[in-house]
């Protein structure tokens, strides 16, 4: 079985954000992606199964701890 795989534009298409959100998310790891290449040809590789059921993170920054 062929694996399918995601370029970032495309998964930023699947999941209705912009092209450099998803590219934070696979540079800091919330959406799992291969790295491809590297220097000035580097790309992210993102499989179809870790965008099915992928529960984008909240935006904006954390709350500090507020009692």
């Amino acid at each position: 079985m062929k694996k399918i795989l995601y370029g970032v534009r495309e998964a930023a298409q699947v999941l209705n954000v912009s092209v450099p959100t998803v590219t934070r998310w696979c540079r800091v790891g919330i959406l799992r992606a291969h790295s491809v290449g590297d220097g000035k040809y580097h790309y992210w590789a993102i499989p179809a199964e870790a965008l099915e059921g992928f529960v984008p993170p909240k935006a904006g920054r954390p709350r500090k701890n507020v009692k």
